[in-house]
């Protein structure tokens, strides 16, 4: 089912890019860094699984926009493993026809190939194409699938560990004094809110939260 990813970066990870020899503290740097996380999947507008995967196939259902259209949004697929798309054609409450690969297309990040590119992308999108057997999602519509991003993205890696570094006051990036939460470290600092927008706004799905 759903996991969400305690921290997007480890303090390994934090101490090598910081350049901070010590070990003792690795276990408030952890708790920086989950609180860090959190504050990333509320700032990019995230679910429940932040920039997690679903650890097995979950159904979730969905209704087309308008009744009927050739496109379906979705949430976020980050694998296709289990991939099972059903429609209810009966009206019964239950989806029980189950469609053809050929019956639909993959779409995400506007491409059919997300997950090809430099950096994979999720899906999020079924679109019907020409030659397919239906003419409409036009019902309650169930898809089976892994939801959620194929890995954390390298943006989210980074903003996580440099947004840290700033909150620990151990980064040249945090300003001269002590923050008293991740809010006020970005309101303090335009270092981090030049990270939050070079690094996390491609990411957001709805509108950034500053």
């Amino acid at each position: 089912m759903g996991t969400l990813i305690a921290a997007y970066a480890t303090a390994e990870e934090y101490r090598q890019i910081l350049n901070v020899p010590d070990t003792e503290e690795d276990e408030l740097i952890d708790m920086d860094l989950v609180a860090v996380a959190r504050w990333i999947d509320h700032v990019c507008d995230r679910g429940i699984n932040g920039f997690g995967l679903d650890t097995a196939a979950v159904t979730r259902l969905y209704y087309p926009w308008n009744g009927q259209s050739t496109r379906l949004e979705i949430d976020e697929i980050g694998s296709l493993t289990g991939l099972v798309v059903k429609l209810d054609r009966n009206r019964d409450g239950t989806p029980e026809v189950t469609l053809a690969s050929t019956d639909y297309q993959l779409w995400g990040a506007g491409s059919l190939n997300p997950d090809k590119g430099a950096e994979p992308w999720p899906w999020d999108e079924l679109r019907i194409p020409e030659w397919s057997t239906i003419r409409f999602f036009d019902a309650l519509t169930s898809v089976t699938a892994q939801g959620g991003w194929p890995a954390v993205p390298r943006g989210v890696r980074a903003a996580n560990i440099h947004v840290c570094g700033i909150l620990r006051m151990q980064s040249v990036r945090a300003a001269g004094r002590i923050p008293e939460d991740i809010e006020n470290i970005v309101d303090a600092s335009p270092e981090a809110q030049k990270i939050v927008t070079s690094l996390l706004v491609p990411y957001m799905s709805g509108p950034a939260v500053r």
